[in-house]
């Protein structure tokens, strides 16, 4: 025990100090009117006491507007240390290899649980290494957040599906809730854990999916909430209209942006009276219409975001990403092939013994979320955590495949 703890630990360290280097000489400066400058700027005015505002008309015309443009938990997480005078992006860039290197200590322990201590290090050691997300660690983008309460969220899951307690199924729910307070599609976790639950033919199962369901949704009531009462309806973000329009128009549905997101396509600013839950609707429906205009085409174009998620199609698009170093992320482009070469392995030899209706959740929540958007590697973060730890599980079965052949030989 001591021996496993010690070398996790040190693997911690190794993935901390990585991160750190890289954050503080190697990430690009934040983007004007991107996510990474969106959240930095929210997190000082939440810690200012405007809440949570529009950052560019709150720093350009110094108007308070509100905003759901993105869920608010990434932003609260920043504003703690705004709250004690840490408010420059360096700072901020800690939050993330924080949070990076707990992620590749739940990582850990994910595998560790799937196949044992051998698992374990050889996960974390991948996480403490992959490129794709030490640049999102160093990044200033709510992924890094997102890919510890997927991680933990997957690592509950797992217990509750040893000992089933409504105990158990609360805290799960809390975890649905958090990560869908990150990043919103992550909500898809709900659904699909209470039908693995239900699958699995766990005792009380009902009960486990309701007490599953009240508190990812008491989590979300305050949020929600608030935004009804700045809106005038129930939301989590204000986002998904920016995001209809941009993936559903001319550009995206032909040519060398298929699958895509075309910003010039939702570039429509706020009009003159409009608050942020009307140009989203405004935008969201211009997005629908273009679908249900060209049924044929966006059957297509679902399927080349899929297949860009997985990086079966047009992979080099993965190689920029808002607020990573591009050559650190063309690293973690090729290193994927890897890892989930490693995860099919781990599918392939232990399949028998893996709980699949719990590990594949992630998949098919990044999978929806990104048929129904685009492929990009922001939206494949979550599942990322589970697949680097089948990649652990992997190493360890390659491990006693290749014991077994020497015992046979000899």
């Amino acid at each position: 025990m001591t021996g496993f703890r010690g070398m996790l630990a040190l693997v911690a360290v190794g993935a901390f100090v990585v991160r750190l280097v890289y954050a503080l000489t190697a990430a690009p400066d934040l983007e004007l009117l991107d996510d990474d400058t969106y959240y930095h700027v929210t997190a000082n005015a939440l810690a200012d006491g405007d809440g949570y505002v529009r950052p560019v008309e709150l720093a350009l015309e110094a108007r308070s507007l509100p905003t759901a443009e993105h869920p608010p938990l990434y932003p609260a997480l920043l504003a703690i240390l705004s709250l004690v005078g840490a408010t420059g992006v360096d700072a901020h860039r800690v939050v993330g290899v924080l949070v990076g290197t707990a992620t590749v200590v739940v990582v850990a322990l994910v595998a560790r649980r799937l196949a044992g201590d051998r698992a374990a290090i050889a996960a974390a050691v991948i996480a403490a290494l992959y490129p794709a997300f030490v640049a999102a660690d160093g990044s200033l983008m709510s992924e890094p957040l997102l890919g510890l309460l997927v991680a933990l969220t997957i690592l509950q899951a797992l217990r509750l599906f040893a000992r089933p307690t409504p105990r158990g199924a609360l805290v799960l729910g809390v975890l649905i809730a958090l990560a869908t307070l990150a990043r919103t599609e992550w909500l898809l976790l709900l659904p699909l854990l209470a039908g693995a639950a239900a699958l699995a033919r766990l005792p009380r199962r009902w009960t486990l999916a309701a007490a599953m369901a009240v508190a990812t949704l008491v989590v979300l009531a305050p949020w929600v909430v608030r935004n009804w009462s700045q809106f005038d309806r129930p939301l989590v973000s204000t986002n998904d209209g920016t995001t209809l329009a941009g993936t559903n128009c001319d550009r995206t549905y032909h040519g060398a942006d298929v699958g895509w997101f075309a910003f010039d396509c939702a570039d429509d600013p706020l009009r003159s009276g409009e608050d942020e839950a009307e140009r989203s609707a405004r935008l969201r429906d211009r997005g629908l219409d273009h679908m249900r205009e060209n049924p044929g085409r966006a059957v297509v174009v679902a399927g080349a975001r899929v297949l860009s998620l997985w990086g079966l199609y047009k992979p080099s698009r993965h190689n920029v990403v808002t607020g990573r170093s591009v050559r650190v992320q063309q690293a973690g482009v090729v290193a994927f092939y890897a890892i989930a070469l490693l995860a099919l392995v781990a599918l392939w030899r232990r399949r028998r013994d893996l709980p699949l209706p719990i590990l594949l959740a992630p998949f098919v929540a990044a999978t929806a979320a990104a048929a129904l958007t685009y492929g990009g590697p922001r939206l494949r973060h979550g599942a990322d955590v589970v697949l680097v730890a089948l990649a652990g599980v992997g190493v360890a079965a390659l491990a006693e495949w290749r014991r077994s052949r020497g015992v046979g030989k000899s």
